[in-house]
């Protein structure tokens, strides 16, 4: 069956090519690359080259920190080389606040794009920056009509995501990260009621390299399997639903 990874990281020793031969190892056909940070946008600048090869496999999604002086224009070189990317925003990473959310939807809108995706995974102990669903939120309905997708799909919060965000058509979500982590934990009951709520707007992905797309892709298939899902629904799963929601960034 064929797979997508709609959402990994370049590796440890952050090589574009080492990134395909595992991609090639776990037979996924595209992967949407996230550059969080300014380390990982420059790191995939200086091989340019092999992402212009590889462009037809991978999409980006450049991770949009308005603290970076450069990084609208980091975006546009990207766009205007013909590579499909989107925007990507972190808060826990970022240090973006509640305060911080007007700026962000003000310098968003100077920009071309018709997906972005928002962090939805808390973790660590500023408190402060856990906005991941307030910023979603605020996110979607300024851009109604273009596609929110919510990554890790709440994380620990997947109830809570589910019922705050069932109103807003636009958004769709990865699920990466959290079936790996919190498989088994108190939480699992709650990604089988997500799973078995909202297959048709949730992406298979890896996280990777925190988790490997083989050990991620064990774990989807038991929460197929315990919710009895059928061959069409797991495909879309794995692979159609976000060659849909992503059809401006996987190139043909």
């Amino acid at each position: 069956m064929k797979v997508i990874d709609a959402h990994c990281h370049l590796p440890k020793n952050k090589s574009v090519e080492e990134l395909i031969h595992l991609m090639d190892k776990s037979r996924v056909e595209k992967a949407l690359l996230i550059l969080n940070t300014k380390e990982d946008q420059d790191a995939l600048w200086d091989q340019i080259d092999l992402l212009l090869r590889y462009k037809a496999r991978l999409g980006i999604a450049v991770g949009y920190d308005i603290r970076i002086p450069d990084i609208d224009e980091y975006y546009q070189r990207l766009r205007d080389l013909g590579i499909p990317c989107m925007l990507k925003l972190h808060s826990r990473i970022m240090r973006y606040t509640l305060e911080d959310i007007p700026d962000i939807l003000s310098r968003m809108k100077n920009i071309s794009f018709s997906t972005v995706m928002v962090d939805g995974f808390d973790h660590g102990h500023h408190l402060e920056n856990l906005i991941c669903l307030e910023l979603l939120v605020a996110v979607a309905e300024r851009f109604a009509d273009r596609r929110i997708v919510f990554a890790h799909a709440g994380g620990i919060n997947i109830l809570k995501t589910m019922l705050c965000t069932r109103t807003l058509k636009n958004v769709y979500y990865d699920f990466s990260l959290t079936v790996p982590y919190l498989f088994n934990t108190s939480i699992h009951q709650d990604m089988l009621h997500f799973l078995r709520y909202n297959h048709e707007k949730v992406m298979f992905g890896s996280d990777y390299p925190d988790f490997t797309v083989d050990v991620s892709l064990e774990k989807f298939h038991i929460l197929f399997q315990e919710l009895g899902f059928e061959d069409d629904l797991i495909k879309n799963i794995l692979y159609q639903n976000a060659l849909n929601i992503y059809s401006d960034v996987f190139l043909e």
